[in-house]
């Protein structure tokens, strides 16, 4: 049941740009600014006014982070510098701010999606998972979504065991189940909850 919570507020931020939402933003210097807005993927917001045109254009590094309704469902982004990879997450380059929707917060690690293309779902799509765990600054790449719409989502990542096993090495009973295969990168929400989980 959460992995579908997880899978429908996937689907719903699809069409996000070029769109207008009620929606909050908060500033990097603690300002709050609510009103209609447009997601500027990841060079900022717009702020629409009464008459449907661009009233500001807020760039990404003056936001912390924004909250819009999509059809009563509430999606909360961050804007965080990070690197990026299309395959081997290993060898990640291009820092700079992004723009990525919260998919699940706990107490030890928070994770989040990043779509580095606009536009409409067709056959297929291709984002990406972060985890940033807490105190820390800055996202790292966890594993990739392939979702479309004739086929289901399906989790993957380079080197994906070595990768969890270093990630989440302070909880042994996850670490137990990744160790042996049980928990692979499809497992990839499951695990970030276990380890919220973890005493």
């Amino acid at each position: 049941m959460k992995k579908l919570c997880f899978l429908i507020n996937l689907f719903l931020s699809i069409s996000l740009y070029s769109q207008t939402y009620q929606g909050k933003i908060v500033l990097n210097d603690g300002n709050v600014i609510t009103g209609m807005v447009e997601m500027n993927y990841d060079t900022g917001i717009n702020l629409i006014n009464s008459n449907n045109e661009i009233a500001e254009e807020i760039p990404a590094e003056n936001i912390k982070s924004a909250e819009i309704d999509v059809d009563g469902e509430i999606q909360r982004y961050v804007y965080l510098e990070s690197y990026y990879a299309t395959y081997n997450f290993s060898k990640q380059t291009n820092l700079k701010i992004r723009m990525m929707q919260i998919l699940s917060e706990g107490p030890k690690v928070t994770v989040l999606e990043y779509r580095p293309t606009v536009g409409l779902l067709t056959m297929t799509e291709l984002t990406y998972l972060y985890l940033l765990k807490t105190g820390s600054q800055r996202p790292v790449m966890y594993s990739s979504i392939q979702r479309g719409s004739i086929i289901k989502p399906n989790y993957k990542r380079y080197e994906f065991k070595e990768f969890a096993l270093e990630f989440f090495a302070d909880c042994p009973a996850l670490i137990e189940k990744i160790a042996s295969e049980e928990y692979d990168a499809r497992e990839s929400i499951e695990i970030a909850e276990m380890y919220n989980n973890c005493n």
